[in-house]
């Protein structure tokens, strides 16, 4: 089942368990593509720890209509905590049927330790965080895609939060 997901997709790594969970509200819109991508440019499920990631997402319309459309990546680490929410600008569409668009999202300096970690992909035609009952979607590929992120420091922890000491001024000398 998940296989034919991801033959259908066309999105990562084909026999990998992505694409497993798609959940869809209106068929108007739909994700027709998503693939994640490293530092490198090359399609990846590996991520090093402060090095790029960007998630490269095509819709395509499924009716002629103008569609308002925020794309959103929820990344979770891997026992479901919230950890990223990245959210577009508001996009107007005015598409034909079949028509695609495009859109990117990019972490250039991915924070994330080492650890498998699952994406959420959403295209969304009402965005209010206030109200989340007006907060509606076209389409949400829910904790579908894995991925892993390795840092070649042992560092525990998710995140490696830049920071700063500051020196006491009271120390011994």
């Amino acid at each position: 089942f998940c296989e034919s997901l991801v033959e259908k997709y066309t999105g990562i790594t084909k026999g990998k368990k992505n694409a497993d969970s798609r959940w869809i509200n209106d068929s108007r819109l739909s994700i027709l593509s998503f693939k994640l991508v490293g530092a490198d440019k090359k399609e990846t499920q590996t991520f090093e720890s402060k090095k790029a990631l960007s998630v490269n997402i095509t819709i395509k319309a499924n009716e002629t209509d103008v569609y308002n459309c925020w794309y959103v990546v929820l990344i979770y680490s891997k026992d479901s905590q919230s950890l990223i929410r990245a959210m577009s600008p508001k996009n107007i569409y005015n598409f034909k049927k079949n028509e695609e668009a495009h859109a990117e999202v990019l972490f250039n300096e991915l924070l994330l330790n080492t650890g498998e970690y699952h994406m959420s992909i959403g295209i969304f035609k009402n965005w209010d965080t206030s109200k989340r009952s007006d907060t509606n979607w076209y389409e949400i590929l829910n904790r579908s895609v894995i991925f892993k992120v390795v840092n070649k420091e042992h560092n525990p922890g998710i995140f490696l939060h830049p920071h700063k000491w500051i020196n006491s001024t009271n120390k011994i000398r």
